[in-house]
């Protein structure tokens, strides 16, 4: 197939919405970037304009003549041109990257920049079948998950690449890979066919990098065991793509119900419906918490996502498990939170909680507001009430007790150290509260705060949970208080 159906296949798939307005066209000017510019000029129907951009890394001697180059060709060919240099040896230091790191991020920074200036939404780059290939195999080599085995996409949104640019990307702005389909070896005959002199960067046969080692030394080692390695591997991350569509979808379900709260600084699941999915749910839930709160991420690695969902089946109430991205994540009663490293969980929304450690004394009979969290305590004396509707009410937040039995004014305040009281249906025995509230379930970062409603210095009632059976209402018992936590309106 001849390249330019390719680029033609590419134009249809993508639509004249993207077209329109003009591309722009990243030209190193190696042989997949000068043959994609040379395809757009000879298409029958141009679209209004091609502006190239080049960016000059500024890692080799003569990486100014390739900007040289580019420009000539642009001008020769009828394209307008931006030309930049960016220290990305710099930029690797600062940003503690590797320079491969460092140039990908600078270079497709640089490309949103110059289309969001041109006002255009498609950014076109030559990478073909054999860039694929290698990529999926470093991805596959760094224990990526089902979404880096897909390797890269024919367009992706820019916004998703998390760029450091000087204005947000916008949404509409995606970047097309036209000759994704095509090899190596066919862009190098089109060249030919076409009298093409692309540059040759030297840097491309240097084995310290990564994907140079890739394509010069075990790729072809590979090859000699199966010479249909590259096919395969394209084939895989074709599967995969469509694969981890059906995967997303469920992730995206299961995200809506297990997610308590989010906010620029934490992620809360909950527990007790993460700990009923199957692994591959849990293990895509922490991949989106993570990017979530780190969105400049990619690439997370498969292994410290598995460890982080063994942890989750057996860790103890307030164990850490080192998540990428500097995060950390905490396992709680109800909630498994996933935020920066050495972050306390907050008390949960919900619950009473005092600001201080005074006591606040109540008002019996009348109404009692608690301050910021903005419940009120609201006691008062029921006639006629029944011992057996006692017994049988259900409201956790409502309590009776014997207003005869209580040794001094009522008041809330949190606990003391070692401090104990006798949970109704223990049989007189005493628990420390410290005991009850674990036991409970009480949120570890509440405990501090909860209120206890106490008289003199007895505890009678931990609000929410149990009352203390000294203060129980008795066949026989005279004046009843009737107390209720109400919750904000």
């Amino acid at each position: 197939m001849d390249l330019l159906n390719h680029l033609q296949d590419f134009e249809r798939e993508t639509g004249a919405a993207d077209w329109t307005p003009g591309l722009v066209v990243g030209v190193s000017g190696g042989a997949d970037s000068l043959a994609l510019l040379h395809l757009l000029s000879r298409l029958a129907e141009k679209p209004p304009r091609v502006h190239v951009a080049h960016l000059d890394h500024g890692l080799r001697p003569d990486s100014a003549e390739d900007a040289q180059f580019v420009a000539s060709i642009a001008r020769d060919w009828g394209f307008s041109i931006s030309i930049e240099r960016r220290d990305v040896a710099a930029i690797a230091a600062k940003r503690k990257l590797s320079l491969e790191a460092a140039g990908r991020q600078a270079r497709y920074a640089f490309l949103a920049e110059v289309a969001q200036e041109e006002h255009v939404n498609l950014i076109m780059v030559g990478h073909n079948a054999d860039d694929q290939v290698e990529t999926v195999l470093m991805h596959l080599l760094r224990g990526a998950g089902m979404g880096g085995l897909r390797g890269m996409r024919p367009l992706t949104p820019m916004a998703a690449m998390h760029l450091a640019t000087a204005t947000p990307v916008p949404a509409e702005l995606r970047l097309g890979r036209p000759l994704l389909p095509v090899t190596r070896a066919e862009i190098e005959a089109y060249c030919n066919e076409h009298r093409l002199q692309p540059r040759q960067d030297a840097s491309n046969a240097e084995t310290t990098f990564l994907r140079n080692q890739l394509r010069h030394e075990v790729l072809p080692l590979l090859e000699s065991v199966n010479p249909n390695l590259r096919a395969a591997l394209r084939r895989m991350a074709a599967v995969f793509t469509e694969d981890h569509r059906v995967l997303q979808q469920a992730i995206r379900a299961a995200w809506e119900q297990v997610v308590a709260r989010r906010d620029e600084n934490r992620v809360l699941l909950r527990s007790g419906e993460f700990a009923k999915l199957l692994p591959g749910l849990q293990r895509g839930l922490l991949r989106c918490a993570i990017m979530e709160l780190r969105p400049h991420l990619r690439d997370i690695a498969s292994e410290p996502i598995a460890q982080a969902v063994d942890f989750c089946a057996t860790a103890e109430v307030r164990q850490q498990r080192s998540l990428p991205g500097e995060l950390a994540l905490t396992l709680d009663y109800e909630h498994l939170m996933i935020a920066p490293a050495g972050v306390e969980p907050r008390p949960p929304n919900g619950l009473p909680l005092l600001n201080g450690t005074d006591a606040i004394p109540l008002a019996a009979p009348g109404e009692t507001t608690l301050g910021e969290c903005g419940w009120r305590v609201r006691i008062d004396a029921p006639e006629n009430v029944r011992l057996k509707s006692i017994r049988a009410h259900q409201d956790r937040w409502q309590a009776f007790m014997d207003a005869d039995r209580m040794p001094g004014q009522l008041r809330l305040r949190p606990r003391r150290r070692g401090e104990r009281f006798q949970p109704l249906g223990m049989n007189g025995s005493s628990q420390s509260l410290a005991d009850f509230m674990t036991n409970a379930r009480i949120p570890h970062a509440s405990r501090s705060r909860f209120p206890l409603l106490v008289s003199g210095e007895r505890v009678l009632w931990v609000p929410g949970w149990r009352l203390d059976r000294r203060a129980r209402v008795r066949r026989g018992s005279r004046r009843i208080w009737r107390i209720r936590m109400l919750p904000p309106a």
